[in-house]
């Protein structure tokens, strides 16, 4: 047998390898390629593809015919991603010797496809399009099915004369599409007093087909018209509204002799011809004929189908129309309509309890999976300790071959024992030193065994304890050997218990607990570290030691208690807080399982792993707080951008809109009003430039303060006097509060002075009427600036964020200002902050320290005395002569106030009215804005050093980058001073050009 088997085999494995080569090279001969447009269940579709094949098998016996249906007439959208014949390896790689194709849709996709290999294949196009055209290059011909959506009408017509409107229900194909352009022209030739309307498939249901003919006269049928067998099918319900009125729907096209009294009828052309037409034209291709030199062939529809119910109509027979009858489908015929219905309620409810069982099963599932991986990560813990163990774990074959074992076994045997050391695979037990003739006779019976071993030669002597245990696993036998070295403990027992808990100290370091306790009496052992993570002492009632968990963690553990008492629960996991003497807590985790239960012995077993994990959740938390910082940050940043697009297009848009008013009026008086409402927005627009320069090199880290003496009250005398210009037209006064008389501290003027300025800047915005008081007060080590007004005040809600970054972008008091000030403030190590006036109105506030303080009288005489000679007029020969070249009005009165009285002061206001008034009055220095109108700074600069290369040219600028500073300093100017401008620094700085 096994010989005949042997020949057997051999042979069916060669056919079975070579028939497939044979059957493809058959197949590459005498090739017929059937391509249709329609899906394999369009009912027309199959129909004429099934004859075609009979009629060719019929006249071909020989050749062979593969069909492809690719279902792209079924869709909505022509597109050749919907028909991927070039990934059909089957066409790309065959070459047929005819190819037919079923419908326009898969002609003109393949000729895209595959342009080059159409050329030459002799093809057959079957379609119903009467204006199908076909290049002469392509080696085809068609045959076009004519007249089929007329003829049917007629029927209609004839069947039904008094009708009222046509209604085409479409799947939203491409021949749908066709259909509906082609009914719409016929109805409108030859019925131009009815409607055509049509609905789609997929928004179609019985309501939307009774609303479409429920303004039907009903003594007139309205008439159904459809492509496709499924769309008659779907309006089985549909068409009869409530058995009064019923609608006839008639098919153009599809294959209706299975549909019973569904359809009402149609007019066709019969497949047998179409396919007897294919036929003859493949043979001829096949001989060798050209099927371009074929005209397309047209055949109209020539046989009526119709129901029962339409065949009784009289008309048909008045008008003697001929017509075929079809009989009722196996759905509608009466012994067969009941075991339809009892067989698709048997199946659906098949099919909910495959669902219900299905979702049973994968509960059960996720639950085991849950279970398992539990497990896992328990096996993983308990590998890692038992790698660790200081106890030496080896397992034998029933034979006495060594396995496997762990790191501190093989370490043991490899030290004591010769023979595992040289080759630990072939290392038997039984012929080894650890074996004797009472402990392999113990083993024999499956008995454990018990023996102590000195190994001789050692220095110092070494004694091992091994434990030999058999046990089974998945029907087979094994030997498990325990060795222990308990050298230490020969010399000295009471240090057993020490070596013996070796491991119990090394999980107590990692603060890793393990006990196990019966749940029924409560008592049972632990590790020091399983009492210590729960704060409890050694030997503690085991249902106490959870008293110190915090509210739900112990409602937690009580619940699984209870649970696991009644055999609900067997395992348990979760991390817990325990409470600390200081209220505080830490955080544990607890993992538990019930490993035996038996309740009506007593014994209810409980595993259970307590593991500090503190520091973990703490750095967890200290991650997630950085975190929430670094969005916080985000999110400011992308408030402060937004907030900045809005503080510098507020005055922006007041600027174009009032120069395109500007350009546009021609009352002089109307002019200078505009200029001034220019040039308001204009200095606003450059203060919120600077404010937002001036954060940005704080934010950067690239701000320095410039430490240096602060005279505080002339500070505010000129903040006093700047302001005062823009309350005129107001009923506001500026009180200056100076409690402190003279004060002058140490710290960064130019900062402090934007502080106030932006506090006044509110204070005269938001103040009607009332005052503005400006004032200090000195404590220890500290002065303390305020701005008090009477103004509207500051609403409850913002008082929150008055100095946060642009929480809210639509409130006023959130503007730049007030985050430069806090910003500034936080720079110099001080304090802001806001209270309400009692009075009505604000007061803003900051307090920062200073090196020293000094409010006395004397300090400073001589600053002060010369500030004093300033104000005092001198006789007007001896005065120098002073050119301020500013633009801006308040600027220059500022500037003038500083040094009228002093110097006789001269006002150009640009450039080139600098260079004119140099060449009149011959200045002794010049004061130089660098941004004019007319000619810049720079520019009258340099016009004048033509002239004169010693006039003293001190540029005034509010540019605050080094690298403008620099380009000043490199174009021909003796000095600068920045915006905005002390008067002691401005006097000092001319004298020291002006020196007789």
């Amino acid at each position: 047998m096994k010989k005949i088997l042997k020949k057997i085999i051999p042979f069916i494995i060669a056919v079975c390898l070579v028939f497939p080569s044979v059957r493809l090279l058959a197949e590459n001969h005498g090739q017929i390629f059937i391509i249709s447009s329609y899906s394999y269940n369009n009912l027309w579709g199959e129909e004429i593809c099934k004859n075609i094949r009979e009629s060719i098998r019929k006249n071909l016996s020989r050749e062979k015919i593969r069909t492809f249906y690719t279902g792209i007439n079924d869709k909505d959208v022509f597109s050749s991603d919907l028909f991927r014949m070039d990934s059909d390896r089957r066409i790309k790689d065959n070459t047929p010797d005819v190819m037919i194709f079923i419908g326009e849709r898969a002609w003109t996709e393949f000729i895209k496809t595959f342009p080059d290999k159409i050329t030459s294949i002799p093809s057959i196009i079957v379609d119903g399009n009467d204006s199908l055209k076909i290049d002469p290059k392509y080696n085809a011909t068609a045959i076009i099915l004519a007249g089929q959506i007329r003829n049917t009408l007629a029927l209609a017509d004839n069947a039904y004369p008094e009708k009222g409107n046509f209604i085409f229900i479409s799947t939203g194909s491409h021949s749908d599409n066709l259909a509906i352009t082609k009914i719409r022209t016929y109805i409108k030739e030859r019925y131009p007093n009815k409607r055509f309307s049509y609905l789609v498939k997929r928004n179609f249901n019985p309501e939307s087909l009774q609303k479409e003919t429920s303004n039907t006269n009903k003594k007139k049928n309205d008439i159904i018209l459809v492509n496709d067998l499924y769309n008659s099918h779907g309006i089985r319900n549909g068409y009869s509204d409530n058995g009064k009125h019923t609608v006839p729907v008639f098919s153009i096209k599809d294959q209706i002799k299975s549909c019973g009294n569904i359809i009402s009828g149609a007019s066709i052309t019969p497949n047998a011809i179409i396919a007897e037409a294919v036929a003859s034209l493949t043979k001829s291709a096949l001989s060798g004929k050209k099927l371009s030199s074929v005209p397309p062939q047209k055949f109209s529809a020539t046989v009526n189908i119709v129901n029962r119910s339409v065949a009784g109509n009289s008309e048909l027979k008045k008008r003697g129309i001929p017509y075929v009858t079809i009989p009722k489908c196996f759905y509608e015929s009466d012994g067969t309509r009941n075991i339809a219905i009892l067989a698709s309620i048997l199946l659906l409810a098949f099919i909910i309890f495959s669902i219900i069982y299905s979702f049973i099963i994968k509960k059960r599932q996720k639950a085991a999976t849950g279970d398992l991986n539990y497990y896992m990560s328990l096996s993983k813990e308990y590998n890692t300790i038992l790698h660790t163990f200081p106890f030496g774990f080896l397992i034998f074959d029933i034979d006495g071959n060594y396995i496997r074992g762990n790191a501190s076994g093989e370490n043991l045997l490899k030290s004591h024992v010769p023979s595992f050391g040289k080759a630990r695979k072939d290392f038997n037990l039984f012929r080894s030193i650890l074996m004797t003739d009472n402990i392999s006779t113990l083993l024999q019976k499956g008995k454990k065994a018990y023996c102590q071993i000195k190994f001789k030669g050692e220095n110092p002597i070494c004694l091992c304890r091994f434990i030999y245990s058999p046990f089974r696993d998945n029907g087979r036998e094994f030997f498990l050997l325990i060795a222990h070295d308990i050298s230490k403990n020969y010399a000295k027992r009471e240090k057993k218990e020490e070596i013996e808990s070796m491991t119990i100290k090394a999980l107590n370091t990692a603060n890793i607990g393990i006990g196990e306790f019966n749940i029924m009496n409560n008592t049972g052992i632990a590790t020091d570290a399983w009492y210590s993570n729960l704060k409890t002492e050694p030997n503690t009632n085991f249902r106490k030691c959870f008293d110190y968990l915090i509210g739900e963690d112990k409602k937690a553990i009580d619940t699984f208690m209870e649970n696991a008492l009644e055999g609900k629960s067997k395992k348990f996991a979760m991390e817990a807080r325990v409470s600390n003497i200081d209220y505080s807590y830490r955080w544990i985790r607890i993992s538990a399982t019930i490993n035996t239960y038996y309740p009506k012995e007593g014994r209810i077993i409980c595993s259970m792993i307590i593991e500090d994990i503190d520091i973990q959740k703490k750095k967890n938390d200290e991650i997630e707080e950085e975190y929430k910082k670094i969005m916080n940050a985000s999110i400011a940043n992308n408030s402060l951008i937004s907030n900045m697009s809005h503080e510098i297009k507020t005055p922006l848009n007041s600027i174009v809109g009032f120069s395109e008013l500007l350009t546009e009026s021609n009352d002089d008086n109307e002019k200078k009003a505009l200029f001034s409402y220019i040039e308001e927005n204009n200095e606003r627009l450059l203060d919120i430039i600077s404010n937002l320069i001036e954060i940005s090199k704080i934010e950067s880290g690239n701000m320095v303060c410039s430490m240096s003496e602060v005279d505080i009250n002339q500070m505010i005398l000129v903040l006093k006097d700047i302001y005062s210009h823009k309350l005129e037209g107001k009923d506001v006064q500026i009180i200056y509060d100076n409690e402190e008389g003279q004060c002058i501290i140490y710290s960064d003027g130019e900062r402090i002075n934007t502080i106030i300025s932006n506090f006044m800047d509110n204070a005269v915005k938001f103040t009607e009427k009332g005052t503005v008081t400006v004032g200090y007060k000195i404590e220890t080590g500290k002065i303390a600036l305020y701005v008090k007004d009477t103004g509207v005040g500051v609403p409850y809600a913002v008082k929150e964020t008055l100095f946060k970054k642009f929480n809210n972008p639509n409130n006023n008091y959130l503007g730049l200002g007030l985050q430069l000030s806090a910003s500034i403030v936080k720079l110099l190590k001080g304090e802001i902050g806001y209270d309400p006036n009692p009075e009505g109105g604000s007061i803003f506030w900051i307090r920062i320290p200073s090196e020293y303080i000094n409010n006395s009288p004397e300090k400073d005489t001589n600053a002060s005395l010369e500030i004093a000679s300033a104000r005092n007029p001198r006789p007007l020969e001896n005065m120098k002569k002073i050119i301020i070249a500013e633009d801006n009005d308040n600027n220059f009165q500022l500037l003038n106030y500083m040094l009228k009285g002093r110097y006789s002061i001269y006002h150009a206001e640009n450039g080139a009215e600098a260079l004119d008034l140099y060449k009149n009055v011959k200045p002794d220095a010049i004061l130089m804005d660098i941004k004019m109108p007319v000619m810049d700074g720079y520019q009258a600069t340099a016009e004048i050093r033509k002239l004169s290369s010693d006039i003293p040219i001190i540029a005034v600028t509010a540019y605050a980058f080094e690298k403008d500073r620099e380009k000043i300093m490199n174009s021909n100017f003796s000095d600068f001073i920045s915006k905005p401008v002390m008067e002691k620094e401005l006097i000092k700085k001319l004298d020291s050009f002006l020196k007789d």
